[in-house]
């Protein structure tokens, strides 16, 4: 998933996941948006640019995307 700055794309959560660093939990199927660096959810914005980490993971979908789950991956 390519970003650019300033241009927001938003994504749907497919399972609950906690960020520690702005210490809220984001639950399924909540739409967030996302530009790469900066997050908008629950009208806050946040630098996280470590959430591509979470989108890597399979963590968030774009909010198109309406039928994947999650699938823990084996250790």
């Amino acid at each position: 998933m390519q970003f650019t700055k300033g241009q927001f794309i938003q994504l749907r959560a497919v399972t609950k996941i906690h960020l520690g660093a702005i210490g809220k939990d984001i639950h399924e199927d909540d739409i967030i948006e996302f530009d790469g660096q900066t997050m908008k959810y629950g009208g806050e914005e946040h630098q996280l640019s470590n959430l591509r980490g979470a989108i890597k993971a399979g963590w968030f979908v774009r909010s198109s995307d309406t039928t994947s789950k999650y699938e823990p991956q084996a250790a």
